[in-house]
C-alpha cells in the first residue's frame, strides 16, 4: 500500500510529545522532528511537503517580546526537522504550519534554571542537576585538583593553567577579549559590541584607582566585578549567559547615542551607562541572574 499525502488532520499524533523537557533551558539547541501522517495515519515516508513555523515570546521579564529564527529541514523520508535556540526566559507559543494552513502549536517555557533547590546546579553536559557543586558534573575543562582554581584552560598562550573562572582563560581561534569586562567577542563583531572605555587619568585623589572599564575608584576592590557564568555556557555581549551566544543579533550605536554599554544598551555618555555590581569581597563574580 502506498501511504496518502501528508496531512493537518493528523498532525504528529500530539506535538507536545516532541518536548521532552517541560522547560527549556536558554541558549541550549533544540531539535524538534515532524513525522508527516496521511489521512489514515500510515507514515508518508516521503519529503517534499511545505512546513513552516513561527516561534514568538511576549511578556518576556528582561526584554518584552522575541521573535525566534526557525531552520525547518526536510530529511526527505517524511519527517522534518524544526531548530531553534532560545535566548531569553519566559513563554514562547510555537506555531506551526503545513501548506500554509495551521498545523500544530505548543507552548515553551524557556528558563535560565531548571534545577532545583535540592540538586541546585545543571550540568550542560549530562542535561543533569547535582548537589555540591558544578565540580561535581564531571566537565572536562574542570579537571584541576584545587577546589580554588578548578578550570584549565590556556593563560596568555600558555597550557594547561589552572584559573579560578574562564574570564581569567584565553579567547578562543576567531574571538577576541573585551577590556571592560573580559567577555569573548567574535572579531568581526569586536569593534562594535565591546563597550567604550575612554581613557582615564584617575587625578582625583579620593579616587585614584583606574577600573578596566574606565571608572576610577578607591582601590581595586571597588572596581566592578567580573561577570561570570556557569562552566559549560558563554558570556554573551550583552552579559547574559547561554551555551551558545548569538551576538549577532546586536549592532552599532548610532551616532546620537555612539557610546556602546556593557549590557548592549547605547548611551550618550560613557557616564551614562549603568555601572556592573561590585562584589564585597576579592575574587567573587556578578552571577547571570
Amino acid at each position: 500500500m502506498v501511504p496518502g499525502a501528508c496531512t493537518t488532520l493528523n498532525p504528529l499524533n500530539n506535538i507536545d510529545a516532541l518536548f521532552t523537557d517541560k522547560n527549556i533551558p536558554i541558549g541550549d539547541q533544540q531539535k524538534i522532528e515532524i513525522t508527516c501522517l496521511d489521512n489514515w495515519k500510515n507514515k508518508v515516508g516521503r519529503g517534499g511537503n511545505s512546513f513552516t513555523a513561527q516561534l514568538f515570546g511576549s511578556g518576556l521579564p528582561i526584554v518584552g517580546s522575541d521573535d525566534i529564527d526557525l531552520e525547518i529541514n526536510d530529511l526527505g523520508n517524511g519527517n522534518y526537522q524544526i531548530i531553534f535556540t532560545l535566548a531569553w526566559p519566559g513563554k514562547y507559543d510555537l506555531s506551526v504550519q503545513l501548506d500554509n494552513e495551521f498545523y500544530a502549536s505548543h507552548t515553551v517555557l524557556a528558563t535560565s534554571s531548571l534545577c532545583q533547590s535540592e540538586a541546585p546546579f545543571y550540568c550542560p553536559n549530562t542535561k543533569s542537576c547535582v548537589s555540591g557543586s558544578y565540580l561535581n558534573c564531571n566537565l572536562p575543562e574542570y579537571s584541576c585538583e584545587s577546589t580554588d582554581k578548578p578550570l584549565r584552560c590556556s593563560v596568555n598562550g600558555v597550557k594547561d593553567q589552572c584559573v579560578t573562572n574562564k574570564s581569567e582563560c584565553d579567547c578562543e581561534e576567531g574571538f577576541v577579549k573585551c577590556v571592560a569586562d573580559n567577555k569573548c567577542i567574535e572579531k568581526s563583531l569586536a569593534a562594535d559590541l565591546c563597550s567604550t572605555v575612554l581613557e582615564n587619568s584617575c587625578q582625583d585623589s579620593n579616587y585614584p584607582f583606574l577600573c578596566a572599564d574606565g571608572s576610577c575608584r578607591k582601590n581595586k576592590q571597588a572596581c566592578p566585578s567580573q561577570p561570570g557564568c556557569p562552566p559549560g555556557f558563554r558570556l554573551c555581549a550583552d552579559q547574559t549567559c547561554a551555551l551558545e551566544c548569538d551576538n549577532s543579533v546586536f549592532s552599532k550605536c548610532p551616532d546620537d547615542k555612539m557610546y556602546k554599554c556593557e549590557d548592549q544598551t547605547c548611551a550618550p555618555t560613557p557616564q551614562a551607562c549603568r555601572s556592573r555590581i561590585t562584589c564585597n569581597q576579592a575574587d567573587m563574580v556578578v552571577c547571570p541572574d
